[in-house]
């Protein structure tokens, strides 16, 4: 009894930077020491080289936080939850909203207070057993939509709750 239903989006997200602590804290200590090395360097006798390891280091740092927030896309349309990784290839995977089993939220104290947090996503998929979807904001939210969003999937195939018990 599959209705032809128009699959939309029902949100698309990024892993947002503030999850990745440790990175920025980096980035702002190399992007300090930069120009202080740069200072140095006009006012003392020593080489601009030494100017220059902080400043590769900030790029690297700048680079990684952007490849880690923008190579990973999350997205959940009324029949498919999608995730994708890679920036220049990329690689896919999707879960049919019917085969979700469960849907969790996990979030540690820093996460807690940065107001992000992951998404545990089990499924009856062979290929994509357990999703998680990391460093998300307001992952409260985003869980409840996509349990919703589940909910009436399996709804729209005629699918009850406990069919799939057994099958796990």
């Amino acid at each position: 009894p599959t209705a032809d239903v128009a699959e939309g989006d029902l949100f698309v997200l990024h892993p947002v930077g503030r999850g990745f602590a440790t990175v920025m804290s980096g980035m702002i200590l190399f992007g300090i020491l930069t120009p202080a090395t740069l200072i140095l360097a006009w006012h003392k006798d020593f080489s601009l080289l030494w100017a220059l390891i902080p400043l590769v280091a900030f790029l690297y740092l700048s680079w990684r936080l952007f490849y880690k927030t923008r190579s990973v896309t999350y997205r959940l349309t009324s029949q498919r939850l999608f995730i994708q990784l890679g920036l220049i290839g990329r690689v896919q995977e999707e879960i049919e909203l019917f085969r979700i089993t469960d849907v969790s939220m996990e979030q540690t104290a820093m996460e807690r207070i940065l107001g992000i947090g992951s998404i545990v996503v089990k499924s009856t998929d062979e290929t994509v057993p357990v999703a998680r979807l990391e460093n998300i904001p307001d992952p409260t939210l985003h869980k409840d939509i996509l349990r919703d969003a589940y909910r009436k999937a399996r709804s729209r195939e005629g699918m009850r709750a406990g069919e799939f018990i057994g099958g796990m």
